[in-house]
C-alpha cells in the first residue's frame, strides 16, 4: 500500500458572492473578525487547465484550534476554480485544504489516480517557493482538493 501524501487537513474553503456580508455574519453569529483579511490579491502566472491565468480575489481566514476556515470571494476576470465553483453549485464549500511535504508526490499520486491538476501558482503568503494546487475531486467527493507544500518549504528551511 502506498503512502498517503494527504495525512492532515489545515483548511476549508467557502466561495462566496459577497465577503463582506459573509463577515458581518461571522461577526453576528460567533463574534468573530477574521484573522487574515486580503482584498484584491493578484496571482499572476498561474495556471488554470494548462492555460495562463491571472487570478484575483479577496479572501478572509478565521483560525479555529485545528483548521482554518478561508472564504473567497473571486474577482478574476478570467476563468478560475472559484469562478467555475461558483457557476456550478453557487456559494459553499469548494475545498479542503491539505498542507503536504512534497508537491512533486502529491502531483503524481492525484495524476496516477486521473485526477486533473485545475489550477496551481505562487501562493499569496509571501514565502519563498510556496505554492498552491487545486485537484479536480468535486465530482468524486463533492469538494476540490486544494495542496499547499508548507511542510515541504518549512523542512528546507530548517535544513
Amino acid at each position: 500500500m502506498k503512502k498517503n501524501k494527504f495525512g492532515k487537513i489545515d483548511q476549508v474553503g467557502v466561495v462566496v458572492k459577497d465577503l463582506k456580508e459573509t463577515m458581518e455574519t461571522m461577526k453576528r453569529l460567533f463574534g468573530m473578525e477574521p484573522d487574515v483579511l486580503l482584498e484584491n490579491i493578484r496571482r499572476d502566472g498561474g495556471v488554470y487547465r494548462d492555460e495562463p491565468g491571472n487570478f484575483n480575489n479577496t479572501l478572509c481566514i478565521y483560525h479555529f484550534e485545528n483548521i482554518d476556515l478561508e472564504f473567497i470571494q473571486d474577482k478574476s476576470e478570467g476563468e478560475s476554480v472559484w469562478k467555475t465553483h461558483m457557476e456550478k453549485h453557487g456559494p459553499g464549500v469548494h475545498h479542503i485544504g491539505f498542507p503536504v511535504d512534497n508537491m512533486a508526490e502529491a502531483k503524481e499520486q492525484m495524476a496516477s489516480n486521473g485526477v486533473e491538476l485545475v489550477q496551481h501558482g505562487l501562493s499569496n503568503r509571501y514565502t519563498p517557493g510556496l505554492v498552491w494546487a487545486y485537484f479536480d475531486t468535486d465530482s468524486q467527493l463533492g469538494f476540490d482538493m486544494e495542496v499547499v507544500n508548507v511542510d515541504e518549504v518549512k523542512a528546507h528551511s530548517e535544513s
